[in-house]
Formats: structure tokens, sequence, C-alpha cells
């Protein structure tokens, strides 16, 4: 199993489809750190196909910040939560079951400190089964961005410090409570002088703060100070405990001695050219978890997209998937909101997936897999008679919109039909001259039967309001159709009727003359008649 971190600096400014980018990566987790988007996340970059994602916002700015972790189907978290603290999980997850909980004792934090700290979107935390040495266990992976210490703000430098503080906090508890614990994402402090390109002399390179909280929080050796445990405990089998609780950087711990490691450069000098960044982008894990399921670590500085490259670690226990994502997961902020039009526009596939019909969403939220596919079900089974619907029923052409309709003669009914005359078409697929003869003759015989049973009556209001004699309507069929035309011309007659013809003169009743005015000035020219 892999899993790989990597600050994207900013998630929308990739170029490929997100699906083909986290797929090129080859990881089952994949933690992006300064996203920078806010809750108004398109959909097309919080749901991807064959991943379940999980977000964190900036709630301080806009376009700041933010983190970001996918994981693949088949590594499904059972729980998940933004933030640091109890503050952010009780204000995004309302449900204590999909929470991980576990934060540690939190008194030398105000509540006002805490939101803070968790107000930027700077972690996820999610939980997964593993199956590690025939045994399962749970395993806290935890994504964070850390801040960096802005040197002309001093109030920067204090929350970085406390930012670390509130992460050893949590991540100390939760191996309190029998997790293993993985902390990837971007530290934002390179921690020995090889993992920086110009390091300064050891006197102020080793006093920074952000150092030497690497040093106390970090260790080299596998070997922990072990404390035996009292076999009376129900809870514990006999045997050691690890009681510091320390850390193992796992790039260092697989390649101590390798050189231009960097993670990170600036873009402004184009630095990574020359290899001239540092090593601030970290795959952090519990000792006895680095010990039993870690076997390697490298540093993928070959993947461009930002100014940082990807770290990739590699397990080799298994990830049980849960049945069910948790309530972070991003694809439950979309469910029963209004389609957009590219939905109506997009084409339907034939998976299962994609059966739930704009319109017909539901709340999957808190829905079990036996309803959801009874609800899958029903929908494919009205699209599919939509689709038996659609073969019956062809669609109009933009021709059939131009084609002569029947001519109706208000008039008279003789035995109790309307008199109507349809006009002849031809075959658009012979294209062969027109035969007027029968159309005509036949309608002659609907006309002239109408015309007898309504003569004998020149007082019949009927008979009055029709205006349209034989001789008029044989007239109207042959001009419309002339037999010395093909059905293609015909067709093109119809729909280009021509100007219209030249209005009389109110007055004398003489054809008005046409006349043309061109304005030089607006390169335009008019149309008038002139009486």
């Amino acid at each position: 199993m892999n899993i790989i971190t990597w600050n994207i600096n900013g998630i929308r400014s990739i170029t490929q489809p997100l699906q083909e980018v986290l797929n090129s990566l080859d990881a089952d987790i994949i933690c992006l750190q300064e996203t920078k988007v806010t809750k108004d996340l398109d959909e097309a970059l919080a749901i991807v196909d064959g991943y379940t994602s999980f977000f964190s916002f900036s709630q301080a700015r806009n376009g700041y910040s933010g983190v970001a972790t996918f994981c693949k189907t088949g590594v499904t978290p059972i729980r998940a939560e933004s933030g640091l603290s109890d503050v952010s999980a009780t204000q995004f997850s309302s449900i204590s079951d999909t929470t991980v909980g576990c934060y540690g004792d939190l008194s030398d934090f105000t509540r006002e400190e805490l939101q803070l700290l968790d107000r930027e979107g700077r972690s996820v935390v999610t939980e997964h089964k593993i199956r590690l040495q025939e045994r399962e266990e749970k395993l806290v992976i935890i994504n964070v961005y850390c801040p960096r210490a802005d040197p002309e703000r001093k109030d920067r430098a204090v929350f970085k410090l406390r930012f670390y503080q509130l992460l050893e906090k949590r991540a100390k508890a939760l191996l309190d409570s029998g997790r293993h614990v993985i902390i990837v994402g971007d530290v934002n402090t390179s921690h020995k002088k090889i993992d920086h390109c110009d390091p300064d002399e050891d006197k102020v390179f080793f006093a920074n703060p952000g150092r030497r909280w690497l040093d106390q929080f970090l260790c080299e050796s596998l070997a922990p100070p072990m404390k035996p445990i009292d076999s009376d405990d129900e809870l514990e089998e006999p045997g050691y405990r690890d009681t510091d609780h320390k850390f193992i950087d796992m790039f260092r711990f697989f390649h101590p001695t390798q050189e231009g490691a960097f993670t990170c450069w600036r873009t402004d000098t184009g630095a990574r050219q020359t290899n001239y960044g540092t090593r601030i982008d970290y795959v952090i894990a519990s000792r006895p978890l680095a010990a039993t399921a870690f076997s390697g670590c490298v540093v993928l500085q070959h993947v461009r997209g930002s100014d940082h490259c990807p770290v990739k670690a590699t397990l080799s226990c298994q990830f049980l998937a849960a049945s069910r994502p948790p309530d972070l997961c991003s694809k439950y902020a979309f469910v029963g909101k209004q389609p957009k039009l590219l939905t109506y526009l997009s084409g339907h596939g034939d998976k299962a997936s994609k059966s739930i019909a704009v319109g017909e969403q539901i709340e999957l939220k808190g829905c079990d897999s036996k309803s959801l596919q009874t609800v899958l079900k029903k929908n494919e089974q009205s699209q599919s008679k939509r689709r038996k619907l659609g073969a019956e029923v062809k669609q109009s052409t933009m021709m059939s919109f131009f084609k002569k309709q029947p001519i109706k003669i208000d008039g008279p009914r003789a035995n109790g039909c309307p008199r109507s005359v349809s006009p002849v078409t031809a075959s658009s697929d012979s294209g062969a001259s027109l035969n007027s003869t029968m159309p005509v003759t036949s309608s002659q015989e609907t006309i002239s039967s109408s015309q007898e049973a309504t003569d004998s009556d020149p007082q019949n209001p009927e008979t009055a309001s029709s205006d349209v004699t034989h001789t008029e309507l044989i007239a109207a069929v042959n001009a419309g159709l002339p037999s010395n035309c093909n059905s293609t011309k015909v067709q093109w007659k119809n729909i280009l009727t021509g100007p219209p013809p030249t209005p009389l003169c109110k007055g004398h009743r003489e054809p008005c003359v046409l006349r043309t005015v061109k304005k030089n000035r607006r390169q335009s020219q008019q149309t008038i008649l002139r009486l």
C-alpha cells in the first residue's frame, strides 16, 4: 500500500483532469496540502470516480490554506474529521460515531485559541482498519499543512509553535488509545542541515524554535524505552509498552545520508533547475508502526505541477475498507442540491453509479446498502422505460418544421367531416419529379363532394364564412408544388420564399419605388420605399 503527501499549491491550478493526476501518482491514499479552496468547491474536484475525498477549508479567508485527503474505494476510512481539536469536531460532525476522537489534555489551550488554530483548515484526520501481522488494528493518518513563520510577524511565529504543540498532543493521545499514527504533510521546517541547501551556522540553525520542537518530537532509534505492563490489568496483555511516544522521520530512516533530497523550491528564482531548495515535506510514523509496516520512502522530484514535489511511502500492511464513508466525505455535500446546467448536457453512462437521474437524487447519508440498491434498481428501470419510449418515438428533424401542413377550410361539413386538402409533398428519398395529377384529382373529388353538399343552401352562415373557392385551391396547390421541379428544389422554395412584394401607394395605388441610402460614416446602408 502506498501513501503520498504533496503540497499542490492550489488544486485549481492543475491543468490535467484531477482523476488523471491522482491515478498517475499510483497511491492508495493521497494527502494534498494548500488546496486554496473554500466550501463552494466544484463537484468535479470534490467527487472523483474511484476515490472518497475529505476536505478541510479555511474559514479565515478565501483561497488560503486548506488540505484534502483522497482515499481509493478499497481503503475508505471508518472515521474522519477536520481539525486537531474537539472544537472543530463538534462544529463539522454532529454524529460522534464518525469522529476519530482522542484529543488529549487541552487544558493548556483556551477555547478561543483552539478555534483560531483550527479555523484555517490545516488538518484532516482519517481512521482506517488495517491487518498487520495477522491482526486487525487501527491506523490514524493526520494530513497537516503547518503554518509558516513570517519573520515580519511575531504573532505568526507563536501561532506556528502552538500548532506544533496541538499536533503533538493529538498524536500522542491517539497512541495512548492503542492506535497507530502516521503524520504526513508540509511541516514548513527543515530538520537537519542536510535538509537545507544553505544552512546557517550551527548556533543559529539549531536555535530555530521549529527545529527544536522536531528534535524532541522525532527520534532515530527503533528501540524505545519500554515499561513493563502489569499482568493484572485486564485490558492489557503482559509485556512491554512504549512510554515516550516518539516518531520516526521515514525518509531519513531509509536514507540517512542522502543529500539534495529537497521537496520545496522557490519559483521566482528558478531554484528547482539547480535543486536549490529545502526538505520540509514529511512522512512521520509512530515507532512501533515504523518498525513493522514500512518498506520504503522516496522523494518524487520528477513530478511537476507545484513548487513542492510529492513524498511517497510504502507499507506492507493491508487496509480494510469501510462499508460506508464517514460524514465528512465530500460527496454528501452535493446530494440533494440543485443540478447544474452541465448535468443536462453530459452523456449518460450505463454504470449503476450514474443511474440516479437528475431530480431523483436521494439523501445517501444514513442510507444502508440494501435500501440504496433498491433505489438504484428503481431508477435503472425508469431509465430503461425512457430509452424504450425514445426508441419508439423518433426525434423530429429540423426540416419537419418547414413542411407544408394540411390546408383546412372553415366551412360546412360533408358527412360530419371537415373539408380539408393536404398539399402534395415530394418524397425526399426518391428525388424523382413530382406527379401532381393523382393528388390534385383527389383534392378535386374532396372539394366537389363538399361543394355539392353546401351549394343547395346559399344562406348557410358556415358557407358564407368560406372564402376559398375550388379554382383558387387547385391553383394554390399547383403553384406551391410545380411539376417540373425535383424534391430538393421544392423544399428550398418552401423555406426561402424571397422578398415580400412591393407595397402600393396609399394615395395613387401605384407600386412604391425602392431606394437605398448609403452612409459612409457608419459603413452601413438603409433601404427605404419612396412613394
